[in-house]
């Protein structure tokens, strides 16, 4: 999974984790699986330093955008990774198979400064909450 997965050259840099694209009918909880996202990128990938919410909350007020908006889409959260001087933006999006009936979640990592695509990583939303049980991150 994502603890696998190695970033060369992004020490003590920051990273500000968006809330989750949910492109899916679907009731996620995206707080509870940001939230997750926050803890393995905390304990796993040290070498980022997120910026905290309190810190967007104001960023976005500047903007204008409403505390409650939920309307999540990469030029924004790209905005306000500018606006925060964060170095890497993770970006996740959900998606849903109706075929087999799973819910996957797409995870992306994007250079601030370029918006060049660094890393891709597609998992299904029960490996992660498998892998957080698993490890006890929640705890």
């Amino acid at each position: 999974m994502i603890k696998n997965v190695a970033f060369p050259l992004l020490k003590n840099k920051t990273l500000y984790i968006c809330d989750i694209q949910n492109n899916t009918n679907n009731n996620l909880n995206v707080i509870k699986t940001k939230n997750i996202l926050i803890k393995i990128f905390n304990q796993k990938h040290g070498m980022f330093s997120i910026i905290q919410n309190k810190n967007i909350q104001k960023i976005k007020k500047k903007l204008n955008i409403s505390p409650k908006d939920t309307l999540v889409n990469c030029n924004k959260a790209l905005l306000i990774s500018k606006k925060a001087h964060a170095n890497y933006l993770l970006f996740s999006s959900t998606k849903y198979q109706p075929s087999n009936k799973k819910l996957f979640l797409e995870i992306q990592l994007i250079d601030v400064t370029t918006g060049e695509i660094i890393w891709t990583f597609n998992t299904l939303i029960k490996t992660i909450l498998r892998y957080v049980t698993h490890k006890s991150i929640l705890k």
